[in-house]
């Protein structure tokens, strides 16, 4: 087993260096693991916001559609009571 040997260099070591060793793996892994969880909170909330724009910008196409509907219908109706 090659790990048994570098376990025995490891246990060698003085207490200030392995605390240094266990210090810096421990940081490794917790900096690998905030980077995942990054990496999944910006995916969703790129999606979160991709969507509430596109729905945003649906109901103000819907909107405009519609106000533009009144405005035509008012004028369309002062033309028609203009020539009656």
């Amino acid at each position: 087993m090659p790990y048994i040997g570098c376990i025995e260099a490891f246990r060698r070591e003085s207490i200030g260096k392995q605390l240094n060793f266990l210090f810096v793996l421990c940081s490794m892994l917790i900096c690998s693991v905030l980077i995942v969880i990054t990496k999944f909170q910006l995916d969703w909330l790129s999606s979160k916001i991709g969507q509430d724009t596109e729905n945003i910008i649906n109901d103000r196409a819907i909107k405009q559609m519609k106000s533009l509907s009144l405005i035509e219908a008012r004028f369309i109706e002062s033309e028609l009571s203009n020539n009656i």
